[in-house]
């Protein structure tokens, strides 16, 4: 599926227009989103928080995907399909944001914590990290021993895209 892991990590519809507005990314129309429970609703939720508006939504996808596409990860993202439409650059987000008229704000620090809190607080860390494939113990590596909090948050969402996946 074109954009696979950005379409797994938003878990959202189709876009219902015949023109994508600016921001707005290609997803299959054919994608049901997954119905998330339990503990992996709740990681979920931290990263892709539920009844958000659809353009803040786009630009966390993006957010995302910037952090997904650096070398050391991007095969990981790009592993079941390579395609993808979707811009790393994209102008409406960075000028919007340069010129303040996006209100919206991605901080991989604070939600590595709140991810954090949440997996220190249950049993969310085997859930996130459950070994449904064997790439999820470079994950796992990545979210114990990362550099930084971009890396650990990296390694949770490249975990977080696979077990959607798998559902």
């Amino acid at each position: 599926m074109i954009n696979e892991s950005r379409t797994l990590l938003l878990n959202i519809t189709a876009y219902a227009g015949s023109t994508l507005p600016d921001g707005e990314e290609y997803i299959d129309p054919a994608f049901n989103p997954a119905v998330l429970s339990g503990d992996l609703k709740e990681l979920h939720q931290i990263m892709v928080p539920a009844n958000s508006a659809r353009d803040y939504l786009n630009f966390l996808g993006f957010c995302y995907m910037r952090m997904l596409h650096v070398p050391d990860v991007a095969p990981y993202t790009l592993k079941s399909d390579p395609r993808f439409t979707y811009d790393l650059d994209s102008n409406y987000f960075i000028d919007g944001m340069a010129r303040g008229d996006l209100a919206y704000s991605f901080n991989a620090t604070t939600l590595y914590a709140k991810l954090l809190s949440k997996i220190l607080a249950g049993n969310s860390m085997s859930t996130l990290f459950n070994e449904i494939h064997p790439d999820i113990q470079v994950f796992r590596k990545l979210w114990n021993n990362g550099d930084s909090d971009v890396d650990r948050l990296t390694g949770a969402v490249l975990a977080l895209i696979y077990q959607i996946g798998a559902l």
